[in-house]
C-alpha cells in the first residue's frame, strides 16, 4: 500500500498546451470557474448587482471621486449618468432641456478618457461629439472647453498635464496615425489651448507614420506613455523645449488587439496583440500564456465582436482579466473571462454575464451612521475621524457592468452569480503515480496499474462539493468514472472507490451556493502489475 500526497495544487494551475499524463502533478487539466493562488485551487467568489435602477445600458463606466463622495459614471451611446447610493443622475449635456443634445453613439461605442487631475473628461469614438467635460457650476458635462472646432478624437488619453487626442479627424478628414496634444492645464482646470500653431502654446501634433496602422490608446509607464498603434508600440517622453515630446519606436512586430486591450501594473503593460497576449516593462516583452489558451483565446473570439473584447485589472487579487463574447454563445458583449494571476503566473476560467465593461474603484460607501450630520451622541464618545468622507477607500473592487441586464456587479461576493448558482468544475486527467521518492515527492510510472482505495482530500469548504476518482487504461483514452459523492469537509474524511487503471484522474465540482478551496489530496493506492501493450 503505498499514499502520495499532492501538495501546493493552486502554484501552476491551468495548462492546456500539454497531455495531461506530461503535466505535473500540480498542474490541472480543465478548470471552470476557478482561481488558483500559490498554494490552492478555489471557486471564484461570486458578483452581486449594486446601484440598482440603472437608468441606460451602461457600455462604460468609470469611478469618480470628489473630496466627500465617491461616484460611478456609467455612459450609455447617448447619455451618460452618474450614480451614488441609490441616487442617479443625468449629467449629460443639453442646451435649454435635458435631452435635446444627447450623444450620437449607439450601443457598439467605445468611450475613453477618465478624470484628468479632478475633472471627469469623456470621448466616444462616433467623431460627431467633441470630447466632454464635467462643469461644477452647471452639474452636468458640457463639450471640451478650448477644443478645436470641426476636430474629433477616436480616442483620449492623459499625460502628465496634457491630454492627448488621437486618431483625429479634421474638417472632415481622416487621420488615423496623427496625435494631438493640449496646451498643458493647470491644476483642476482643463487646457487652455489646442491651437499647435501658437508659438506662445505647448501644443502640438504629430503624425506616427513609421507603420502604417492607426494610433488605438495611450497608457502611462512611469514616466513615460505608451502609444498602442494596430501594428507597433511607439515610446512618448516629455523633454520640453521646442519639441515638447520626442517619439520613438519600441516595438515594431506587434500592436495592439483594440483600443480596450492594455492595462498598467505594477510598472509593467499587459496588452492583446492579434496574436498573443504579452507583458512588457517598455524595454523587453514577453508572452506570459501557454499555447492552449492562446490558441482557445483566438479561436473563440467572436470576429464581428472584436471591439467587445477587453482586460481588467482587479488589483484587489492581483489578477487581469481578458473578457471577450465567446463566438460559441450568442451573446453580444463578453461573457467568458481567462484570468491570469501576476503575482502566482496562473491561469484560470471565469464565466461572465454579457459584461461591456470593467473598473476598479470605491463601490461600498460607509455606513450613513457615520457621517457627522447624522451622529446624535456626543463628540467625546465618536471614534472617527472628524473629517470623515462618504466613502472608505479600503473598499476598492472591480465592478462591472452588463450592456445587456443593465446591471453593474462587485466582483468577489457572495458564492452566487446574482443569486444564481454556477457550475464550477476543477479536474485533472492522466495521473500516473505510483509512489513517492526519498525526498517525499510524487513519482510516476506510465507502465503499472494501479487499484485506488481512496482519496483524502485537503478541502476547506461551508457546505459539500461532489468529487468523482476515475482512471484511464491508457494515456488519452476514455475516462472511467465512479459514482459521484458528496464529500464536506466538517463531516467527511475520504471519497472511497475500488478502481483499476494506469492513469488517475481527479474531479472536483460544485453547482451549489457553496464556498471551497482545495490545498491538496492524498491518493491510497497499490501497483498491481503491469498494463498491457
Amino acid at each position: 500500500m503505498a499514499e502520495v500526497s499532492i501538495e501546493n495544487i493552486g502554484k501552476i494551475g491551468l495548462i492546456q498546451d500539454r497531455l495531461p499524463q506530461d503535466l505535473p502533478p500540480e498542474a490541472w487539466s480543465y478548470a471552470r470557474n476557478i482561481r488558483f493562488t500559490g498554494s490552492a485551487a478555489q471557486k471564484f467568489k461570486g458578483y452581486v448587482s449594486v446601484f440598482s435602477g440603472i437608468v441606460v445600458q451602461p457600455l462604460h463606466i468609470l469611478p469618480w471621486v470628489t473630496d466627500v463622495t465617491a461616484y460611478w459614471m456609467y455612459m450609455s451611446g447617448a447619455r451618460i449618468y452618474t450614480v451614488t447610493g441609490s441616487t442617479h443622475a443625468n449629467i449629460t449635456r443639453y442646451v435649454t432641456i435635458p435631452g435635446d443634445n444627447d450623444y450620437s453613439g449607439n450601443a457598439d461605442t467605445i468611450w475613453s478618457g477618465g478624470v484628468f487631475g479632478s475633472v471627469p473628461v469623456l470621448n466616444n469614438n462616433t467623431t460627431l461629439d467633441p470630447p466632454q467635460q464635467w462643469d461644477n457650476s452647471l452639474g452636468r458635462m458640457k463639450d471640451l472647453a478650448n477644443w478645436p472646432a470641426n476636430t474629433y478624437a477616436a480616442t483620449i488619453g492623459f499625460f502628465k498635464n496634457f491630454i492627448l487626442a488621437m486618431n483625429v479627424t479634421e474638417g472632415g478628414t481622416a487621420y488615423p496615425q496623427v496625435i494631438r496634444w493640449s496646451h498643458p492645464a493647470d491644476p483642476g482646470t482643463v487646457p487652455s489651448s489646442w491651437d499647435y500653431t501658437l508659438p506662445t502654446t505647448d501644443a502640438g501634433r504629430v503624425t506616427l507614420s513609421e507603420t502604417g496602422g492607426a494610433v488605438l490608446a495611450a497608457k502611462v509607464l512611469g514616466d513615460i506613455n505608451v502609444i498602442y498603434k494596430e501594428d507597433a508600440v511607439i515610446g512618448m517622453q516629455y523633454v520640453g523645449g521646442q519639441n515638447i515630446f520626442r517619439f520613438w519606436t519600441m516595438f515594431s512586430d506587434f500592436g495592439l488587439f483594440n483600443s480596450r486591450c492594455a492595462t498598467e501594473f505594477y510598472r509593467k503593460h499587459f496588452l492583446i496583440t492579434e496574436r498573443d497576449v504579452l507583458v512588457h516593462n517598455g524595454q523587453t516583452a514577453e508572452s506570459i500564456i501557454d499555447d492552449k489558451n492562446r490558441d482557445y483565446l483566438f479561436r473563440n473570439i467572436d470576429a464581428a465582436k472584436k471591439n467587445h473584447v477587453f482586460v481588467a485589472a482587479n488589483r484587489r487579487e492581483s489578477e487581469i482579466w481578458i473578457c471577450f463574447p465567446n463566438l460559441t454563445a450568442s451573446d453580444v458583449f463578453a461573457n467568458e473571462a481567462l484570468v491570469w494571476n501576476w503575482v502566482d503566473n496562473t491561469w484560470g476560467h471565469r464565466d461572465i454575464p454579457n459584461i461591456s465593461v470593467a473598473e476598479f474603484g470605491v463601490v461600498t460607501p460607509i455606513a450613513s451612521s457615520q457621517l457627522i450630520d447624522n451622529y446624535t451622541n456626543t463628540f467625546d464618545s465618536y471614534t472617527d475621524a472628524i473629517d470623515i468622507t462618504t466613502y472608505s477607500a479600503v473598499n476598492r473592487r472591480m465592478l462591472m457592468a452588463s450592456g445587456v441586464n443593465n446591471k453593474l456587479y462587485t466582483v468577489d461576493e457572495t458564492n452566487t452569480a446574482d443569486g444564481t448558482s454556477e457550475i464550477v468544475i476543477l479536474e485533472r486527467l492522466g495521473l500516473a503515480l505510483a509512489g513517492q521518492d526519498r525526498f517525499g515527492n510524487p513519482k510516476a510510472d506510465f507502465s503499472r496499474v494501479k487499484f485506488i482505495r481512496a482519496v483524502y482530500p485537503k478541502l476547506r469548504a461551508n457546505g459539500a462539493v461532489t468529487i468523482r476518482i476515475g482512471v484511464q487504461q491508457q494515456a488519452g483514452g476514455a475516462v472511467t468514472w465512479s459514482v459521484a459523492q458528496d464529500f464536506n469537509p466538517a463531516i467527511d474524511k475520504k471519497i472511497s472507490c475500488r478502481l483499476r487503471g494506469v492513469f488517475i484522474c481527479f474531479r472536483i465540482e460544485s453547482e451549489i451556493d457553496v464556498e471551497w478551496e482545495l490545498y491538496g489530496y492524498t491518493l491510497d493506492l497499490d501497483l498491481i502489475g503491469r498494463a498491457v501493450r
